[in-house]
């Protein structure tokens, strides 16, 4: 099973590399690394020393992937023992980000090179250097993988051996506004642009001028794109030659965070798109549209994502304390709204930011929080089932497999 999963910000942030130890009932003040916990009821099943985490984890199979300082390393899900480590060679340390499995190979961005490397054993298979930090795109297509160099470079990348199959120069362009999908990379630009580039030669297939920045997602779904900007719109657009099929305009100021085209068939809700800014969320007809309904988050930096009926928005906010804005306390918030009304289920306040959107399953939510504790939440009331605390003070990154949650902590 292929783990790994997106944030708002930067991924699983880590510390310097440590020694890998596996270690059994062991504490000490710091003990930075990953964590298994048992999914029921929280307790814990091992723990292995790594330093803070800065990239994945990754899960496959029986194995756990995570980057931490300058290693890349492979642990057993059964105990945390490690199976193989690689020391990737860049100038800066603690820039590992988010391994990502294709077929038997891990893709590992590390600075400003990219890292092929076997699952099964870490041998290098490929490396490709840049002249800028190496971020990727989801999904290869026909053993071609999409390479952001920076923000003003895209590269086609033979799977097999690493060679280049084409570049394309762009212009500031946004690694968050930018997807795969029917063989085409499609990426926003903060000069104000959507531009297709067919993922097979590099050649560029349309643009569109948005006018305002391209940022916060880039939907695609059943022959449509939807970007939106910092001009408080989202638009529909065709994937085949970009042609406008309608744009919307938020109400009022704020940065739109849309979740992507939803498709509940068996609830018979119709064909939604979510977008949520400003305190927030909306749901919009993506056939023509219009807005179907709205609601109050009262939370900024939102992240949106859907379980079934329901849509969970991860957010940010600022409670008074008593001194207007500059006795503001940032907080955490997570909110739980029914799909089809947008009426509030639940919603849980922390006192530190939730800096990486929460894990959803079958009935349970898996959140971390900046002060170390990890919180599991029934999914349809919000109760709690349980907390963990890492005894770390950092960040947890969580990441689910079948009764195991496993948990990475950040710098």
């Amino acid at each position: 099973m292929a783990g790994g999963w997106m944030g708002r910000r930067d991924l699983l942030r880590a510390g310097a590399a440590g020694i890998v130890t596996a270690c059994a009932g062991c504490f000490g003040p710091e003990k930075d690394g990953v964590y298994a916990l048992s999914r029921t009821d929280g307790s814990k099943r091992w723990v292995t020393t790594l330093g803070a985490v800065d990239g994945g984890p990754t899960l496959f199979d029986d194995t756990i992937v995570v980057g931490s300082g300058t290693t890349v390393s492979a642990l057993a899900t059964t105990d945390g023992e490690e199976r193989w480590s690689y020391d990737v060679e860049f100038e800066y340390t603690n820039d590992i980000k988010d391994p990502i499995l294709v077929d038997e190979t891990l893709l590992v961005p590390a600075g400003k090179e990219l890292y092929a490397l076997s699952a099964a054993d870490g041998s290098e298979q490929w490396t490709v250097a840049g002249d800028a930090e190496m971020w990727l795109l989801p999904r290869p297509v026909d053993g071609t993988v999409v390479v952001g160099a920076g923000k003003e470079q895209l590269r086609g990348i033979s799977l097999e051996d690493g060679s280049e199959r084409w570049t394309y120069e762009g212009g500031a362009l946004d690694r968050n506004a930018a997807t795969v999908a029917d063989a085409t990379a499609f990426v926003g630009s903060r000069n104000g642009r959507v531009i297709a580039i067919d993922v097979t030669d590099g050649s560029e297939r349309w643009t569109f001028d948005t006018e305002k920045p391209v940022r916060g997602g880039m939907a695609v779904h059943s022959g449509h794109v939807y970007p939106s900007t910092t001009g408080n719109r989202v638009y529909a657009l065709t994937t085949g030659d970009g042609t406008e099929r309608w744009q919307w305009k938020a109400p009022a100021g704020g940065e739109i965070m849309p979740l992507g085209a939803s498709w509940p068939s068996t609830m018979g809700l119709g064909q939604s798109l979510y977008a949520a800014y400003a305190g927030r969320l909306f749901a919009l007809s993506t056939s023509d549209g219009t807005e179907q309904w709205r609601t109050v988050t009262e939370l900024t930096s939102m992240v949106l994502q859907q379980s079934g009926d329901t849509i969970f928005v991860t957010g940010d906010g600022l409670s008074d304390t008593g001194g207007g804005n500059s006795g503001a306390a940032s907080y955490g918030s997570l909110q739980a709204f029914r799909q089809r009304d947008g009426r509030e289920r639940w919603s849980e306040t922390f006192t530190e930011d939730l800096e990486h959107p929460p894990i959803i399953a079958e009935n349970t939510v898996f959140a971390g929080t900046e002060e170390g504790m990890v919180h599991a939440f029934e999914k349809r009331d919000g109760s709690e089932a349980w907390t963990f605390e890492t005894e770390t003070g950092r960040q947890p990154g969580v990441v689910l497999d079948g009764d195991t949650v496993y948990v990475g902590t950040l710098r």
